[in-house]
């Protein structure tokens, strides 16, 4: 590929570059700005002048006058993987996604079968919530010769996980262990695959295998832990587990996850004292990475959403109603993978998971979310039920009717309804303190900030509450409520009920899904095998006491 020629450099310009990176390290970053701006003033087309801007910008913070440095660089030579990785990489900090794709793709029209250019946009999509152009990349990465031929194949391994072709995804992890059989992350990802299918002897297997290896690799062992339930054999996992999170070596991330597992697995053996106080330490630690609850946040956005849904802003439709997906809304470990599970055995429906793509538009958008609300924004909402159609149907949804089970969508339940018509809400809802409890016993993601605190997840149900009530005042004809404890102790009649709610005839196989052999990647995973109990109804009562008299009355208050 065509790259500039070596431009000469004065000493003079040599010892003031080299005067720019003693500054850097002495991170006096406006001064290496300031020097780095009087070069280019002279120089302007100097690379090494224009890599120093880039450089004193970057390191001072100030991304898009970095961008616009590394631009200049660019243009001088358009075929440098080097710029158009880290371009793509700091518009992507910059919320800029098209932009950051485009730098690839005015690279592969001028050499289309560009192996690593093609991988790395291959990954960049998926990063971005593309999985089906992640997939189409990566192929075209192979065909090109993209090496190591490892690399592609895990990172297509991950890219049709997501879109749930989970079966493939596990095709091409064997066949990076066909190349190297030692594969940690090829070998880390097949053991959680095949947890998630109920293979839990071969899961076991796999997590052991890894750790055998590597006795460093953490998430094996917290995998592992929830894997299986714990009994007094298995006590050399818990203490290798809490030597783990002892360690001066182990990182912030490791000894979140090691403690919620020591937590589930003290849980399980009963040592209820034991079991609070790792879970205690893991959410605090959780709390600190990701950041506390905003409860101002979330009672602004109810408010907004209980101005703007109205009849007469719902009565203009943006799609037809003959698309009639199906969300299970409500909170975490309320129920919803079971009533998934039981809609997934039906001939009719779907299973896509927890997707999250709601609750990302969300995040993406907080500052401008209600402008879609207005008239000027029709246009965009029929990009958003058109980006939401072309995901689903990527997983395979055809023409069954997808169940999305991610539990925040009850926030996002009136753009759904205006969106889509034809949806159906499924509600599902749990006595509050067994609820409340279960979500604190629970690593959630990263954008679930409610969950680290039991004060924060009353409020946070509060607010839900208000949302669905006024929603029920809107359009409660299509939204079913399924209480935990009603299914669990009368799952046909529960089943039943869900079906006649989405006229759909009933199938026995609606309730033989412990036996099934599909995949489950949601928290409940392992449960979701047992089979239907009530072991975990009234499950709160045991740990009341190592609650805060204001936790305590919080949690009792509440249904």
């Amino acid at each position: 590929m065509a790259t500039c020629q070596e431009e000469a450099v004065p000493v003079s310009l040599q010892a003031q570059l080299q005067q720019i990176q003693q500054i850097l390290a002495r991170q006096d970053f406006e001064a290496a700005e300031q020097l780095a701006l009087s070069l280019h003033d002279e120089h302007p087309d100097n690379s090494l002048v224009l890599k120093a801007c880039v450089q004193a910008f970057v390191r001072g913070g100030k991304l898009e006058r970095a961008v616009d440095f590394a631009e200049q660089l660019l243009r001088k030579e358009p075929d440098n993987l080097g710029y158009v990785s880290n371009l793509s990489r700091w518009t992507l900090a910059l919320g800029q996604t098209d932009k950051a794709h485009g730098y690839y793709r005015d690279l592969l029209k001028r050499h289309p079968d560009h192996p690593q250019a093609l991988y790395q946009l291959g990954v960049l999509y998926r990063e971005t919530q593309d999985p089906a152009e992640s997939v189409a990349h990566l192929e075209r990465a192979l065909a090109a010769g993209y090496q190591p031929k490892t690399d592609c194949y895990l990172q297509l391994a991950l890219a049709l996980g997501d879109i749930r072709q989970e079966a493939s995804a596990v095709g091409y992890l064997e066949r990076v262990l066909e190349i190297d059989p030692d594969h940690q992350l090829a070998l880390f990802n097949l053991a959680t695959l095949k947890q998630a299918a109920g293979q839990k002897e071969a899961s076991e297997q796999l997590f052991t295998q890894i750790l055998e290896r590597d006795p460093t690799f953490t998430e094996a062992l917290v995998r592992l832990i929830y894997g299986r339930k714990m009994t007094p054999d298995d006590r050399h996992w818990l203490r290798r587990a809490e030597r783990r999170a002892r360690s001066t070596l182990t990182q912030a991330l490791e000894r979140e996850g090691l403690n919620f597992a020591l937590g589930k697995a003290y849980d399980d053996l009963k040592e209820f004292d034991t079991a609070f106080a790792h879970m205690r330490l893991a959410n605090d630690l959780q709390r600190k990475r990701i950041g506390p609850y905003d409860a101002a946040e979330m009672r602004h956005f109810v408010d907004q959403s209980l101005v703007h849904l109205t009849q007469d802003w719902l009565g203009e439709p943006i799609a037809d109603a003959d698309f009639k997906p199906i969300f299970i809304i409500g909170h975490f470990r309320s129920g919803s993978t079971l009533v998934e599970q039981m809609l997934a055995g039906h001939s009719a429906t779907f299973s896509l998971g927890e997707v999250d793509f709601f609750l990302r538009h969300w995040h993406t958008q907080r500052l401008n979310y209600f402008d879609t609300f207005e008239s000027t924004g029709r246009e965009q909402l029929k990009k958003l039920a058109s980006q939401y159609r072309s995901l689903i149907g990527q997983m395979g949804c055809g023409h069954q009717r997808g169940i999305d089970k991610r539990p925040e969508n009850l926030m996002f339940i009136g753009l759904i309804r205006k969106l889509f018509p034809g949806a159906r809400f499924i509600h599902t809802r749990r006595h509050f303190l067994d609820n409340a409890l279960s979500v604190y016993f629970q690593q959630l993601n990263d954008l679930s900030r409610f969950g680290t605190s039991l004060l924060d997840f009353a409020d946070y149900d509060e607010q839900c509450l208000r949302l669905l009530n006024h929603c029920r005042s809107l359009f409660g004809e299509v939204i079913h409520t399924v209480d935990y404890e009603a299914m669990v102790t009368e799952p046909e009649a529960t089943a039943r009920a869900l079906l006649k709610f989405l006229e759909l005839d009933w199938e026995p196989a609606c309730l033989d899904f412990q036996r099934r052999d599909n995949f489950v990647r949601t928290a409940s995973m392992s449960q979701v095998r047992e089979g239907i109990h009530t072991r975990s109804v009234g499950r709160g009562k045991q740990y009341l006491s190592f609650f805060s008299e204001t936790e305590r009355s919080a949690c009792l208050s509440r249904r």
